[in-house]
């Protein structure tokens, strides 16, 4: 069977509702949770959201990828299991998520930070368990912790985000037509994280509470309006201290008098901090009193509540970086809590969890929990009970675990690694083989569909992305079918498209397929991505020299032998260990000569050579020493000099170049076709002279040739317009 191939996505958190019901009396303590079942989520994942997203009244799970452009869905199957993720593709960023129902079709939706964009990512839900492509939002710099309420009681979801490098919290009230009005920002502490929403005043409008990861503090901002229905504005922040790295927190009443209290989670302590919130008959006066700060995990990065013993007492639940959740038990009596907390318990994880969901996965009304773990690409889901978890459910579809970079090689090639098909094991083996297609750029795809002989391309695939308005073509082409061996694992080394540039890391995508006897039937995986980066520099320039005569300093160096040469950079420094940088550098040069006019004996130069990927090797050192050769002496009176800047991203430049006589001469500039762009006369002295080429007339972005002609001698060097 084919199955569609999941669009890459963003995850989100959502607070489970409680479940009331008698105490447990018949689970020890230490056995709540079962031993951990893990389900492949996607590279880094990083925050989890738990919710009904098909409406088949099964928990499912959102999880998002740390710096990564995408979001996991895992639907639930009722029996504590989960299907193989879903992916849907976001601006890239730190993997924050939220789930609310924005466009009031009571249909959950899922808003996740793209702080590489300084943007939110919006996915609307289908109901159906499938998301539409992201719409894109402004927000702050470096959007980070989420919230979703509606603060200006238009009935229209707002958003609330903490913008981690901006130091502010950003509110996008949300426009009644849909999406959000352009940000209004509010200052905070040093390096807010995460934000939640809370009443803590009950004047009947939203709060708000953010955590500041370096400020070692919370700040609290009252919703301001007025009747009970809030404008959407916030009065100034009120600090309060905790402990190191605060990264999250949670609301719930945890001493039962009617008044909401935060607990936060201090990344840098180990510790949970307790802040009970002030007040008197039921009503909080939103303050809030010094903070408790409890042991709780080695390092604690997520907190939430709920009420695992079924006492009638909220608990603590903290995913500790260290490998485990932390289960907090609320202290009090008769169902009511006095705002302590037990000693902590731990429960095996995964390695690395950063975040803890809650929800009731298989059904039998007990809170169970679910964590990401970042390290080892999944999510894993500790079932309550003491029972022993239900494996996840047999698929045929092989999952592609990694796309990584070959290490200390030239670039071009990427490890792929997928785990196989259940169909390629016993007892009745049906997966013959596994096909590795690679994605084609879209301007390789675009040449590729108007070839002038009308022939489609050997081995390219073409198919429609899920998620897409049926238009746009993506094209595949097969790279390699290996045979299948009933191995757990597989792994193949996979050529890139391309290799990482400075300023550019291109990603190139691939999937496996499964196959069986019957070309008909096959099964895709998932749709992954990498980069490859070349890892070594040039070597260093040899039989680099020096030669001081007629004013100029006439530099040269042997060619180096590496195939992806791009250039050689040339520095001039006052002092012999000089530190190469780019403001001593004079000059970038394909050939390897080079007249420095405005040198002298006392300067000191080091070149380098730079591969195409913007690697730069060691520096060749060369000191000037003085030509003794007459005829060294008139070669170098007639001479061209590169572009200053070079290359130029204004379109303009100047040419430094000297001449013998006052015989006439010209400089002119030409584009790689030969056309003439440039040129004037430069009669009339013989010496070291300047001229600034484009000015008003700026050249468009290019590489062009600049010849300088006298007599029958002519030099001509290469300047790069980059814009």
């Amino acid at each position: 069977m084919r199955r569609r191939t999941p669009v890459l996505f963003a995850a989100l958190l959502v607070t489970p509702t409680l479940v009331a019901g008698r105490a447990i009396a018949d689970c020890p303590p230490d056995q709540f949770f079962s031993s951990p079942s893990s389900y492949p989520s996607g590279q880094s994942p990083f925050h989890i959201a738990a919710a009904d997203f098909n409406s088949d009244g099964v928990i499912d799970l959102a999880v998002t990828d740390n710096g990564g452009s995408d979001i996991g869905v895992l639907l639930g199957i009722g029996n504590g299991g989960f299907q193989a993720a879903a992916t849907y593709a976001v601006n890239p960023g730190d993997g924050n998520l939220i789930v609310a129902d924005l466009d009031r079709d009571g249909i959950l939706d899922i808003v996740t930070n793209s702080s590489g964009t300084n943007t939110i990512s919006v996915l609307k839900g289908h109901g159906d368990g499938t998301f539409a492509p992201s719409a894109i939002y402004a927000a702050g710099v470096t959007p980070y912790g989420l919230a979703c309420a509606d603060f200006n009681g238009d009935g229209v979801p707002d958003i609330a985000a903490a913008n981690f490098v901006g130091n502010t919290v950003s509110i996008l009230l949300g426009l009644p037509a849909g999406g959000f009005a352009s940000p209004y920002a509010y200052p905070v502490g040093d390096h807010p994280y995460d934000v939640k929403t809370g009443d803590f005043n009950h004047d009947g409008i939203v709060d708000l509470v953010v955590t500041n990861q370096d400020g070692q503090d919370i700040c609290i901002f009252l919703g301001q309006g007025t009747g009970g229905v809030g404008n959407g504005s916030f009065s100034s922040a009120v600090f309060y201290p905790v402990q190191l790295y605060p990264y999250s927190v949670a609301v719930a009443d945890f001493n039962h008098d009617g008044i909401q209290d935060l607990a936060v989670a201090n990344g840098g302590s180990g510790t949970v901090s307790i802040l009970l919130g002030h007040g008197s008959g039921g009503v909080g006066d939103g303050t809030f009193g010094t903070a408790v700060s409890l042991s709780a995990a080695t390092q604690p990065r997520s907190v939430v509540t709920g009420d695992f013993n079924r006492d009638g007492i909220t608990d603590l639940a903290v995913a500790d970086y260290g490998g485990s959740v932390s289960i907090l038990f609320g202290r009090g009596a008769g169902g009511s809590g006095n705002g302590t907390f037990a000693a902590p318990l731990a429960f095996p994880a995964g390695s690395n969890p950063t975040d803890v969901a809650i929800g009731d996965f298989n059904g039998d009304t007990l809170q169970d929990l679910a964590v990401p773990n970042y390290l080892t690409q999944t999510v894993s889901v500790l079932i309550h009970g003491c029972g022993t978890p239900p494996p996840p459910p047999p698929s045929p579809y092989p999952t592609l675990t990694a796309v990584r970079d070959v290490p200390n090689d030239q670039g071009g090639r990427v490890f792929l690694t997928w785990l196989r098909s259940d169909l390629d094991g016993p007892p009745n083996p049906q997966i013959t083989g596994y096909r590795v297609w690679r994605r084609i750029p879209p301007l390789q795809a675009a040449l590729l569909a108007n070839r002038s002989d009308g022939l489609a391309p050997r081995d390219v695939h073409t198919r429609l992305l899920p998620g897409t308005d049926g238009l746009t073509v993506t094209y595949w082409e097969a790279l390699v079918t290996l045979p299948s061996e009933q191995l757990e694992g597989y792994g193949y080394t996979a050529p890139t498209t391309q290799d990482s540039m400075p300023g550019s890391n291109p990603y190139t995508a691939f999937f496996v397929t499964a196959l069986t006897s019957n070309p008909g039937v096959f099964y895709e995986s998932n749709v992954d991505s990498g980069y490859s980066v070349d890892n070594f520099a040039p070597a260093r320039p040899a039989k680099a020299s020096a030669t001081y005569a007629n004013g100029a300093v006439a530099l040269h160096w042997a060619s180096n032998r590496e195939i992806d040469l791009d250039s050689y950079r040339v520095y001039r420094g006052t002092t012999r260990d000089f530190r190469p940088s780019l403001a001593n550098l004079i000059d970038s040069e394909a050939d390897t000569t080079l007249t420095d006019l405005q040198g002298g004996m006392s300067d000191f130069y080091k070149i380098t050579a730079v591969d195409l990927h913007g690697n730069e090797g060691p520096a060749a050192p060369a000191t000037p020493a003085l030509a003794t050769a007459v005829a060294a002496n008139a070669a170098l009176s007639f001479a061209l000099r590169g572009a200053t800047p070079n290359p130029s991203h204004s379109g303009g430049f100047t040419i430094s170049f000297a001449l013998p006589n006052a015989d006439p001469a010209s400089l002119e500039v030409f584009d790689l076709a030969g056309r003439r762009m440039w040129g004037e006369a430069v009669n009339g002295r013989a010496g070291t002279q300047t001229t600034a080429v484009g000015g008003s007339a700026a050249l468009p972005a290019g590489v062009y040739l600049v010849q300088l002609t006298q007599g029958g001698r002519s030099a001509t060097t290469r300047v790069v317009v980059s814009r």
